[in-house]
């Protein structure tokens, strides 16, 4: 049996050696390594070591060394070809087999591709820099603050704007028209005619890990030109354009030895950063971010900083992109997990890193990364911008439900903990209103997963609807507005809806209220058809006719209510005491920012205890019904 190159590659980049070793023997982390006793040698103290950066270990007892490869033929007992495939099941890699001639002449394939690449782009450098054919480029450059030595040092390169010029410049030196085409740097129309895939171009060339160059990507430099600003090459069988980053090759050093990983958006932004010194920055190639990216970037560091454009679309790649970092990575344990940190740094208006650079100087982008904001911080502010009615409470609730999808992710108890309470302070509502919307994200997931198992004739509809219970409150207040449809007006008027933010059921009062404020109010039955099923099955259970026998006139019930909302103000107030505590634990404040919640807490107590003594007043004052 043998494997492909690319094959082990795949299958190298795809597992974990922490994750594959600690499977096998346990690790625990100590310092930036993790230590274990040998399995491979009786020992009482463990001298055992894996670098999860270098995805390497070394058994100090034993001697032996060597990559995750390595680890399996030595604990295993197998040959490397068997040790290639249990990885790849591991991982789910499905390895094709391929006979030696084959795998020789696959080799020779790929060689002669990477040498096409290789030979093309110092064609086009060559041309940037001395061809009059490419004085457009050279001007664009300039007046990009682009230095022209960046053809020299970062390999770029300009394309004549002919349809074979490249096509017959390599034939001329040997390259057949068949490997021109698989490289994808020449291009096959349905009629047959071959032509040149660049053209009129600013070249960017794509390196893999050992600085071969694999692909290109392409600029136009006419402004007014009907064409794709940047062109890609095609993939191939030495480029996958979801596995590659834009000049990783060449931050993977600095991304070590910073430990930390900055994400752009563009070529030239990369460079840039690359040129005035800040050389641990990285892109995708005109595409969205992958978990193959994530999974690039992990095995280096776990501090990634997200430095995308301000503009909305910008904004929406930033959460993509950050969702990737927190879901569970392909091979990483739990420990690795443990310390990510995904930051943002936010850019000014309009601005990118290299204009920022040309225009303050790398100092200023500097700033920028090393203060960045927390992701939860940002998320929250996006999501803001989403729902500018934000005081509005559908608009809430669906903020505080997206931010409680994005805390479900974090990977530790301790992560999310610290971010339920910045994100209850930054939107100002109780921390247990996030402990109980991720519960019942939970929940939902886990009804989806039963459902799954369940087929539809085994029980009605009802039979598999989750349970709605509200808060007894709020229950209470129901089933009076419900025979008393006419008080809906002075609820409205004595009701503050943050009171009932956190309450399951809130958001039917809400809902009430709202259809009887735009004169949509068409009795019981047209407002239960306007809720969810589980509401619906909830009010079509309550027993309303339990109050009509009751002789109990609108005021009598109207001081109910404002019972009801006595004690709801009083929840309130006290889940803000408490937020008001939490917050001075967990967040990042200053004196005075201390001194003022210190206030805040003074103030909501004295609130408190006024609020306690007029709901006696009231109690005292009122029948029992």
């Amino acid at each position: 049996m043998a494997y492909s190159k690319e094959q082990i590659d795949q299958v190298k980049q795809a597992v974990d050696i922490v994750d594959v070793i600690d499977s096998y023997v346990p690790l625990k982390k100590r310092g930036a390594y993790f230590w274990a006793l040998s399995p491979f040698k009786q020992e009482k103290t463990p001298s055992f070591s894996v670098h999860p950066q270098k995805q390497f270990f070394k058994c100090y007892a034993s001697g032996e060394s060597g990559d995750v490869f390595d680890f399996i033929v030595l604990y295993e007992n197998l040959e490397f070809p068997e040790a290639v495939k249990r990885l790849a099941e591991r991982a789910g890699i499905r390895l094709q087999e391929t006979g030696a001639g084959i795998d020789k002449d696959e080799r020779e394939k790929i060689e002669n591709l990477l040498q096409i690449h290789d030979t093309v782009q110092r064609y086009w450098s060559d041309i940037l820099l001395h061809d009059p054919r490419a004085q457009m480029a050279r001007d664009y450059m300039k007046h990009r603050e682009m230095p022209l030595e960046w053809a020299e040092i970062y390999g770029l390169g300009y394309a004549p704007d002919g349809w074979q010029d490249m096509l017959e410049w390599c034939k001329k030196r040997g390259y057949a028209e068949p490997d021109l085409v698989e490289s994808g740097l020449v291009v096959r129309n349905e009629r047959g005619k071959v032509y040149d895939r660049f053209r009129g171009r600013l070249l960017f060339p794509i390196q893999n890990d050992g600085g071969r160059t694999i692909a290109f990507s392409g600029r136009i430099l006419d402004p007014d030109a009907k064409t794709a600003k940047y062109v890609n090459s095609p993939e191939t069988s030495i480029f996958t354009k979801s596995r590659v980053l834009f000049a990783f090759h060449q931050a993977k050093r600095p991304i070590l030895d910073e430990d930390c990983a900055v994400i752009c958006e563009g070529q030239i932004d990369v460079l840039r950063c690359h040129s005035v010194g800040i050389k641990n920055v990285t892109a995708p190639l005109g595409t969205s971010f992958t978990p193959d990216h994530a999974r690039a970037i992990r095995r280096l560091t776990s501090n990634v900083i997200l430095c995308l454009d301000s503009d909305s679309a910008g904004q929406n790649a930033t959460d993509r992109t950050a969702r990737l970092f927190l879901q569970p990575q392909q091979g990483p344990s739990l420990s690795r997990q443990a310390d990510l940190s995904v930051r943002v740094a936010t850019l000014p208006s309009g601005h990118d890193p290299d204009s920022i650079i040309r225009s303050s100087g790398a100092d200023a982008f500097l700033d920028l990364i090393n203060s960045p904001s927390e992701l939860i911080d940002f998320f929250i502010e996006l999501q803001k911008s989403k729902h500018p009615d934000s005081s509005i409470m559908a608009a809430r609730r669906s903020i505080i439900e997206e931010v409680s999808k994005l805390i479900q992710q974090l990977p530790t108890l301790t992560l999310r903990e610290q971010n339920i309470s910045r994100a209850a302070y930054r939107l100002n509502v109780s921390p247990d209103l996030f402990h109980a919307e991720m519960n019942r994200l939970k929940a939902g997931r886990q009804r989806m997963h039963d459902d799954a198992k369940v087929n539809i004739e085994e029980g009605s509809i009802e039979d598999r609807t989750p349970t709605f219970s509200p808060n007894p409150i709020i229950h209470e207040m129901l089933q009076l507005l419900l025979t008393r449809q006419q008080l809906i007006p002075d609820l409205q008027r004595i009701l503050f809806p943050e009171w009932i933010m956190d309450k399951p059921g809130g958001d039917l009062l809400v809902k009430m209220m709202e259809l009887y404020s735009h004169d949509a109010w068409d009795g019981i039955d047209s407002f239960i058809a306007t809720v969810s099923r589980s509401h619906q099955i909830y009010l079509k259970n309550l027993n309303l006719n339990s109050l009509d026998h009751l002789d109990i006139d609108d005021e009598t019930c109207l001081q109910q209510l404002r019972g009801a909302c006595y004690r709801l103000e009083l929840e309130y107030l006290s889940g803000q005491l408490k937020l008001n505590s939490e917050s001075r634990k967990h967040l990042e404040i200053n004196s005075e920012k201390e001194n003022q919640l210190l206030e805040e807490q003074v103030l909501l107590a004295k609130k408190q205890e006024e609020l306690l003594k007029k709901h006696q007043e009231f109690i005292n004052s009122q029948k029992t019904f």
